[in-house]
């Protein structure tokens, strides 16, 4: 095998158990293409507009498909716990569309908005707008233990803290690049059927935003792993040419 891709070295890891004669992958995060450096104000975001949140409010943000099996009925749940200053924001579509809008129809919880999901070229301008961006994945398929979701970069590259749950990379990855916070798994919810504490986690966002060394860090994580990629890259197609002969 010439080359290949591989977005997490414990994917990689599964891999090179199976495939013993592969030669090693080129590792790449899910990377987006963005500019790093443009200025982008919180408080001037549409997301913030859209939603009519005022300057002190802390907004929550999941971003992505919104499928079952991602810890997303927990947050439904916990709703009751979110403080009156705080906002839960959906941007997405998926499965779970109509039960989220029947959360907000039925007006007994305040502070819940689903936006749709945006072009990618535009979506920095709408994740700035949040206080940090929830990675809620629990137990459940391998996937969850190993992931690196597009989120984990898009959220630094935004200029936006994580707040994840200890599935193995995801917690890793935060905790050794300081860009958030790994939230015990009491604060998830332990089972679809169980309530996340939504108030526990906006005081998680409200500590972070006190750290005055996360921007440069979450500045640093993304320019690294985007600069990373196309080095990489570049050696990748030589090997395939030389391969392909």
């Amino acid at each position: 095998r010439a080359g290949w891709l591989c977005p997490s070295e414990a994917l990689a890891d599964l891999y090179r158990a199976a495939y013993p004669d592969w030669t090693d992958p080129h590792i790449f995060g899910n990377v987006p293409d963005w500019e790093p450096d443009v200025d982008r104000s919180r408080l001037d975001s549409p997301l913030r507009k859209l939603i009519g949140a005022k300057p002190d409010d802390t907004i929550l943000l999941f971003s992505g498909a919104l499928n079952p099996g991602r810890g997303l009925s927990p947050l439904l749940a916990g709703l009751g716990s979110l403080p009156k200053q705080a906002h839960l924001v959906f941007l997405g579509y998926g499965p779970m569309d109509k039960q989220i809008d029947a959360v907000i129809t039925a007006g007994t919880y305040r502070g819940i908005h689903r936006l749709p999901a945006v072009p990618n070229a535009e979506l920095p301008k709408w994740l700035c707008g949040a206080n940090a961006g929830l990675i809620p994945y629990r137990e459940g398929p391998m996937n969850h233990a190993i992931a690196t979701p597009n989120k984990l970069y898009e959220y630094p590259a935004a200029g936006v803290p994580v707040i994840t749950t200890d599935r193995p990379v995801l917690a890793q990855t935060v905790k050794a690049n300081g860009i958030g916070d790994v939230a015990e798994d009491a604060l998830w919810g332990q089972a679809d059927t169980a309530a996340a504490d939504l108030g526990a986690l906006v005081m998680i966002a409200n500590r972070l935003a006190e750290d005055s060394e996360q921007p440069k860090r979450l500045h640093d994580f993304y320019q690294t792993a985007q600069s990373e990629l196309l080095p990489g890259l570049t050696t990748l197609y030589g090997q395939i040419e030389t391969h392909m002969g």
